[in-house]
């Protein structure tokens, strides 16, 4: 689940962009600390990286770290929480790639 996560979080900053801007680093950081609801990323640890691969790589350790300290340190609403949020995203993104491809079946079969 995480590592769907990841790539949704990098694909929605970077999209096919080849070319990884400083703006969509920064965006990138955005959607972590939002989606993370605490301040879990920062622009530095993003500063080296030039592939969308590092970027997801990256993310989803900061997003494993999160749960690691939930479960150290938070309650556990805020772990149920975290890994609800997690669950449904997750969930959610696979249901909109199955929508698609139904859509995209749906054009490709021609009754006559």
């Amino acid at each position: 689940m995480i590592e769907s996560e990841a790539e949704r979080i990098v694909e929605l900053c970077i999209g096919n962009e080849t070319e990884i801007t400083d703006e969509a680093k920064i965006a990138l950081v955005e959607h972590i600390c939002d989606f993370a609801e605490s301040d879990i990323a920062k622009i530095e640890q993003f500063q080296d990286i030039s592939t969308k691969e590092g970027l997801i790589s990256t993310t989803k350790l900061l997003l494993s770290g999160k749960i690691e300290i939930l479960r150290d340190t938070g309650t556990d609403d805020e772990f149920s929480e975290f890994e609800r949020r997690l669950t449904l995203s997750t969930v959610d993104e696979f249901w909109m790639q199955h929508i698609d491809h139904m859509a995209h079946l749906r054009e490709e079969v021609v009754f006559e």
